[in-house]
């Protein structure tokens, strides 16, 4: 650890600055816009290696109280099951 002298006053400043901004908490999420039934997704699988997705189709979604979309039932080459949103990424739609 290197010491640092008090009377720097740009580190002083650069401590204040740092201390007084707002630090993001768990609880503060980004929300995001709502899938949409046929929005194309990747499907991650715990027991598949990092770069091997499946590719689905969102077929049906299924709201929480707060009216935010929490699971979905998608549809692959070989079968239909629900997934909750944390295990899919939504591809961006092309106009």
């Amino acid at each position: 650890m290197v010491p640092c002298s008090t009377n720097d006053s740009t580190f002083m400043e650069m401590l204040v600055t740092l201390l007084s901004s707002p630090v993001a908490t768990e609880n503060q999420v980004e929300v995001k816009p709502n899938v949409t039934i046929g929005d194309l997704v990747l499907v991650k699988e715990d027991n598949l290696p990092p770069l091997v997705c499946k590719n689905a189709v969102i077929i049906d979604i299924h709201t929480g109280r707060d009216g935010l979309v929490r699971v979905v039932t998608i549809r692959t080459a070989t079968r239909t099951f629900k997934r909750p949103i944390a295990k899919i990424c939504v591809l961006p739609k092309v106009d």
